[in-house]
């Protein structure tokens, strides 16, 4: 590495931890945690790929042109952990994979969490006993989606929502039974 680069770096070691944490909140997980550590880190890689990349007769400062650069490797990362392809993740489909853990009940990371996954990865009597303490107005749909195996249109036609609405619904009762 040439004392150039060294200097670059040095000047912007702030970046990458910047980055990630705009990133982290973006996605909204909590500051500090593993994924958060992890992105730091592949953020640390985009910027020395990028100190060794940096033209410094280009027309922008190092610090706009290695952002660039640290999200993209960042990105890079989360598409590397990520089971989906983009067109499942692109479809209309994908609305609650993120909201798949209950108070330490792991269920399988699944759009479409249908009662044989459910079940399949935490007892029954646990699940219903999570959904016993949900608010009135959200178990009837939490239920109709995990137990009953209908999917988001179908439990808005059946309440009058759309399969935004639903998600919404669903979202807040699962961050409910989270913090049971």
């Amino acid at each position: 590495m040439s004392k150039a680069s060294d200097g670059l770096i040095t000047a912007n070691l702030d970046l990458p931890r910047i980055l990630a944490g705009r990133l982290t909140r973006r996605m909204g997980l909590p500051h500090g945690n593993l994924l958060f550590e992890e992105l730091r880190g592949s953020g640390f890689v985009g910027l020395v790929k990028a100190s060794h990349a940096y033209d410094g007769r280009a027309s922008t400062t190092f610090r706009t042109f290695a952002q660039y650069r640290i999200n993209g490797a960042m990105l890079d990362y989360l598409r590397s952990i990520d089971t989906l392809s983009r067109n499942e993740r692109r479809s209309g489909t994908v609305c609650d994979r993120e909201l798949v853990t209950l108070d330490g009940l792991d269920l399988k990371r699944s759009v479409r969490a249908t009662a044989e996954q459910v079940l399949a990865s935490v007892q029954a009597h646990q699940l219903l006993d999570k959904l016993n303490t949900l608010d009135p107005r959200f178990a009837p749909i939490t239920r109709m989606r995990f137990l009953e195996d209908l999917n988001l249109s179908e439990i808005g036609a059946i309440y009058h929502l759309t399969e935004h609405g639903v998600s919404q619904i669903l979202k807040r009762a699962l961050l409910n039974m989270r913090l049971f």
